[in-house]
């Protein structure tokens, strides 16, 4: 869940970020680049998958920008993150019967939260 969060966080726009499309500029198919290819129409899916295949396309400033550009129009960066998200909830439901009520279980699940960004200020 939090491999998806990062992911994502790598092709949104935002204050907190390496560098915007860096997996892409490395060639990682990444989960939302996998969704993307999924969702597109096929001229934008052959498109997209001409810039990871091609290290010239997808490492030029343009051919970069242009992938990210796809990636954001099959608008699938909130519905991976909410899949991240379901999964630590889906996780946490699983291990929260096994665990005792304790500090340290509170701490963890306020962890877990916090790598997908579903608490604010943990």
């Amino acid at each position: 869940a939090f491999q998806i969060v990062d992911d994502v966080q790598n092709f949104a726009a935002g204050p907190i970020q390496k560098k915007r499309g860096e997996d892409l500029t490395a060639g990682k198919v990444t989960f939302p680049m996998a969704a993307a290819l999924r969702a597109l129409d096929p001229e934008r899916r052959s498109r997209l998958a001409e810039i990871v295949c091609s290290p010239a396309l997808r490492q030029a400033p343009d051919g970069c920008a242009e992938g990210i550009a796809l990636i954001e129009a099959a608008a699938v960066l909130e519905p991976c993150r909410r899949r991240a998200i379901t999964m630590v909830e889906e996780a946490w439901r699983q291990v929260t019967p096994l665990l005792p009520p304790s500090e340290s279980k509170i701490l963890l699940h306020a962890l877990c939260l916090k790598l997908v960004d579903l608490a604010e200020d943990v």
